[in-house]
């Protein structure tokens, strides 16, 4: 059942990556891939579609457990601590993308993040 949630998970990111990394680039949020020889311009967002993989997993996992009673073991509460820590990190990522931020501010900014894992 663990490779339900895995499909789940490659079907929103294999679907989203077509449709986010044309709208990025046509908004103008590139960059220059200084990995490559070439330097061409690639999206700079394009974790947004893995973000939103992840999340699609969690809530294709939250749904095979509330509906077809899998993965009891595993508590709710901590899923949605798992889930909301990676979209505050995502935020802080596309904050930190269109806004200019300072070293001292990035380095901090992490902790809000891991207020949920702090809470459970």
């Amino acid at each position: 059942m663990v490779f339900l949630i895995f499909i789940a998970s490659f079907a929103v990111s294999f679907v989203g990556f077509p449709i986010v990394i044309p709208r990025l680039k046509k908004a103008g949020i590139i960059g220059k891939n200084m990995n490559s020889e070439k330097q061409e311009e690639i999206a700079e967002m394009g974790g947004l579609v893995i973000a939103a993989g992840f999340g699609g997993g969690i809530v294709f996992a939250i749904f095979l457990r509330t509906f077809f009673d899998l993965f009891l073991s595993v508590s709710l509460t901590s899923i949605l601590a798992a889930l909301s820590t990676v979209l505050i990190v995502v935020l802080i990522g596309v904050f930190d993308d269109l806004v200019s931020v300072s070293q001292g501010v990035k380095a901090f900014m992490p902790v809000f993040a891991a207020l949920p894992l702090m809470a459970i």
